[in-house]
This record gives C-alpha cells, structure tokens and sequence, in this order.
C-alpha cells in the first residue's frame, strides 16, 4: 500500500468511522465504580513487595469492548492491531482517574508516556502464542511501569500474561543470565516458584516494572482471541520523546511515527509485523528526509 494513503487520518477512519482522530474531548475509559483508595493503596504494598499488581474492573468494561471492536475492525481489514493507535481512545487511557490516582504512587511523582505502545493479538489456533519472555528494561535502566489492560478475556487456555513476582533474588537471576545468555538449572528451579498467572477480564488492569520477567502463553483451546493493549510510563523528566498523557493526544503524523516505531523494535517479539515492516522503514525515512 502506498505510504501517502495511510497518512491520511480519513483512510483510517473509514475503517472505524466511531473512532475519532484529532478529538481531545475526555473518552469513558473510567469504569462506573471507580476502585477504592484502600484497592489502589493494596494494588501499590504488591508492586512494591512483589514488582507488580492487578486492579480487577479499574476501567470501563464498555469503552474496552469498543476498542476491542475498532481492532477487530483493523483485523479483518488485514491490519495489524498496532495501528489502533491511531486513534484518539488509545492515547487517552492516562487521563482516566485510576491512573491518575496510581501512577504518582508507581512512579513517585509527576508521570510521563514513553512512545512505547502495542496492541497484541493472539488468535485462536495451534502455535500462536503472546510474547516469549522478557523484560521491560531498556539498556539506559529507566524506571518505568508497563500497564497492560485486555480488552477480551485473557484466560489460562488462550494466552494470559505470567510473570515471575519479585523475591529470592529473582532480579540477581534475571540481570545475571540476561549477561551470560542462559539460565542455569538452580536459576530455573527458583523461578518456577515465584511464577504467577494473571487472568484477567475486560477492564482489569495489570501493571509491573521494568525488571519482571514476563510472557503471554500458547493458545491452547477456545474460540476467543486474546486481545491486549500495552503502555509504559516513566517518570516525567521534560525530555523530548516523552509524551503528557494529561494533554491532548500527539499529532497524527507523530502517532504514525510512533507506530511505525514500533513495528520495528517489536518485530522479534510478533513476526507478523513483518507484513508491514516496509511501511514503517518508510514512515520513518519520511521524517528524516
């Protein structure tokens, strides 16, 4: 597809003409009864102690059922989920009031969006699986807390996310088998008690930090794909590249760059971005011209 068209925000809301691009006006994603102070000061004791935590129907079921449409939409269209990001819903999770209440306490202050987003989509059927597992840390070592929120039913039989919660020295196991490039059987055998499985429903969240070992598993059986959007903030620093999630959403030509993005620095993790990988080398060869 030529690289003119799909910078067109018209193209895009073709595909899902309820969505809106450019729109700043507030989107419902705080769900009807809001978790309480004691459910969020809980939800920060396990983040803390345990490196992450759930808030069961932290937002609205209804707005989750709306953008898992919108990505259905891109779907059928043979887009990869990635491209919600296009639109207005998907950057205006950080002005909903539970993480407004939340993140200052995860981040010890001011917040920011780092321009790392995903939308993932793991179908029904043999081999297909969420990501292998890894850890959010970059090479700088910038904190940061990765909000992860299903917009389906994220199951134990079609891919929910695990991870293994802190203690035992698991940080010292992971940072020292990241270096030697493999995990010795002891490592393995100390990892495996300290695996959590976290289903969740639409309008749960899920948060962790930077250091967790984390992965989505196989599909193993049903007929409902699991369909997941992911954010990371940081704490806010004024630097260029991070975004305010309190203000209006980026430009669309800067969401498409994001996007495009992206595709490339995750393609080792879905490889059917590989699709579009052309697309997003052109995007970015765009802006640098």
């Amino acid at each position: 597809m030529p690289t003119a068209r799909i910078r067109t925000p018209d193209f895009w809301l073709a595909l899902n003409p309820a969505l809106t691009i450019g729109d700043t006006r507030p989107k419902p994603w705080d769900a009807p009864i809001r978790p309480t102070a004691e459910d969020i000061a809980g939800a920060v004791r396990n983040y803390r102690g345990k490196g992450f935590l759930e808030l069961p129907r932290a937002l609205c079921p209804m707005q989750a059922h709306r953008m898992r449409q919108a990505i259905e939409n891109l779907w059928q269209n043979g887009w990869h989920p990635v491209w919600s990001f296009v639109y207005d819903d998907f950057w205006s999770i950080g002005q909903s009031q539970v993480l407004r209440q939340l993140l200052p306490q995860l981040l010890d202050g001011p917040y920011a969006l780092l321009p790392h987003v995903f939308t993932h989509y793991v179908e029904p059927g043999p081999g297909n699986a969420g990501w292998a597992p890894h850890i959010d840390a970059g090479e700088d070592g910038v904190a940061s807390a990765s909000i992860w929120i299903p917009l389906s039913p994220a199951r134990l039989t079609n891919g929910c996310m695990y991870l293994v919660k802190r203690g035992d020295g698991i940080e010292e196991i992971v940072d020292d088998a990241r270096e030697r490039g493999h995990y010795s059987s002891d490592d393995l055998m100390t990892i495996l008690r300290s695996v959590r499985a976290l289903p969740a429903n639409p309008g749960d969240l899920l948060a962790w930090d930077e250091r967790i070992l984390h992965w989505g598993t196989p599909w193993e059986s049903g007929t409902e794909p699991r369909i997941s959007i992911a954010l990371e903030f940081t704490p806010a620093t004024g630097a260029e590249t991070l975004i305010d999630p309190l203000s209006p959403p980026p430009p669309f030509e800067a969401r498409l760059q994001i996007i495009a993005r992206a595709i490339q620095t995750y393609s080792r993790f879905d490889p059917r971005v590989e699709i579009v990988a052309r697309l997003a080398e052109n995007l970015v060869a765009s802006t640098r011209a």
